[in-house]
């Protein structure tokens, strides 16, 4: 949701200003010694998560991280506000939420906020209701799991032994 050169710039901001360090494991990897610089991609996971499932790490990292300024400050909150209306549904704040962002969100954000509002309709929806595409999308994926598996040798009938025999058992 935040675009990556804002966060690639906020990092490396950060990374200059107080040369704060990623996540440090207490156990050796296997793999060897874990990357500890703040990335943009990590920059921009631990703004997406929810604040409730970080570490402490984590949590120091992204506080130095909002800390390097108001609009990253802003910008995370903005984001955050949209996660937490996608988690609990509440559509009905998507026009305060819209406003917000118009108002004082990044031009990234303002223009994810003008994509979302093409299609008012389906978002409020997705928003709001309580059905969810889940089930079918698990489908289509299983479905094209099982077509992959036989690398473009499997017919129409071998597929339909494999996708509708196991279902009717």
């Amino acid at each position: 949701m935040v675009a990556f050169r804002t966060v690639s710039r906020w990092v490396t901001l950060l990374r200059k200003a107080t040369a704060i360090r990623g996540y440090r494991s207490t156990e050796p990897s296997p793999l060897g010694p874990p990357s500890t610089s703040l990335t943009p991609r990590r920059a921009a996971r631990l703004c997406l998560k929810d604040p409730a499932h970080l570490s402490h790490e984590e949590r120091h990292v992204l506080t130095e991280l909002v800390g390097q300024g108001t609009e990253i400050q802003t910008t995370y909150d903005q984001v955050q506000a949209f996660g937490r209306m996608v988690r609990t549904r509440s559509g009905h704040e998507l026009d305060d939420w819209f406003a917000w962002v118009e108002h004082e969100g990044c031009a990234p954000l303002r223009a994810y906020a003008a994509g979302l509002r093409k299609d008012d309709s389906a978002v409020r929806a997705g928003l709001t209701l309580p059905y969810s595409q889940g089930v079918v999308e698990g489908n289509v994926h299983r479905l094209k799991l099982i077509k992959r598996s036989g690398y473009g040798k499997m017919g129409l009938v071998t597929l339909r032994q494999r996708v509708v025999l196991p279902q009717a058992s």
